[in-house]
């Protein structure tokens, strides 16, 4: 990946990051970030994947090669609610999707081109 790639993806990040949780200081952000898991599992089903972290990634519900990446990170459900963390799971998630999707060219839209 060249560095303009790199900057563009890190300004993806940090726009998602404003967009799910105002930087971790919102409130429904904060609120849902102390909820345990059965309360969660009541209102999303016992099977849901809970969105985690600053940018609200679902580490559980991504795919095995994407979860591969988290855990050779050392990124799990509970480290990313760290910041940091959260940034590099991020990074790592729109890296993966730019060069499998983008670059390769897989992404398809809602009309599947």
């Amino acid at each position: 990946m060249s560095s303009d790639e790199y900057n563009r993806l890190a300004e993806l990040a940090v726009g998602i990051g404003e967009q799910e949780s105002k930087y971790g200081t919102s409130k429904r952000y904060k609120a849902k970030s102390y909820m345990p898991d059965w309360m969660i599992s009541m209102f999303r089903g016992p099977n849901a994947a809970r969105s985690r972290g600053m940018t609200q990634i679902k580490v559980k519900g991504d795919n095995s090669e994407m979860r591969d990446i988290y855990s050779e990170l050392g990124i799990n459900p509970n480290s990313i609610n760290r910041p940091e963390t959260s940034a590099i799971a991020t990074m790592a998630r729109l890296a993966y999707m730019y060069n499998n999707e983008v670059k390769g060219r897989n992404f398809q839209g809602a009309q599947n081109t």
